[in-house]
């Protein structure tokens, strides 16, 4: 028992020892407290920054793609411009859309009866039932 009482006074002093070099004045305690927060305050102003410079990275490619579209459509837009105010294609326009000729020519109209577009399936007397499988991939495949 005495042995643990020396412990525990050894204890003591050496706890006291350590614990009377920190300075727990009120002003120590303050300025610790304050540099805790600034600490804390620049660390999210970091995190922060860190992700909105990762979104606006983000918003810059997807910007840079539709500009790279835009440009292309450009292109395709003056390809086309180019195009339609050729000699060619106003002769093009005037023969098929005005009815227009060259000096010389004759134009002729022909009457053309309109197609039908859809093909209507004809009926036939043989029918065929569901549990014949052959029939169907016949059918199916080879269209008989």
């Amino acid at each position: 028992m005495n042995k643990v009482n020396q412990l525990i006074q050894k204890f003591n002093k050496l706890k006291f020892r350590v614990l009377s070099q920190f300075n727990y004045t009120k002003e120590g305690i303050l300025v610790r407290l304050i540099l805790i927060l600034l600490i804390l305050f620049f660390m999210n102003n970091i995190y922060t920054a860190y992700t909105k410079g990762v979104e606006n990275k983000n918003l810059i490619e997807q910007e840079e793609l539709k500009l790279a579209e835009l440009r292309s459509e450009a292109e395709e837009l003056k390809y086309l411009e180019r195009y339609y105010s050729s000699v060619e294609f106003q002769r093009i326009y005037a023969r098929e859309s005005q009815n227009l000729a060259e000096p010389g020519e004759t134009l002729y109209y022909v009457n053309r009866p309109e197609e039908l577009i859809i093909d209507y399936y004809e009926e036939t007397d043989d029918p065929i039932t569901l549990n014949e499988h052959a029939k169907w991939w016949s059918k199916l495949i080879l269209g008989k």
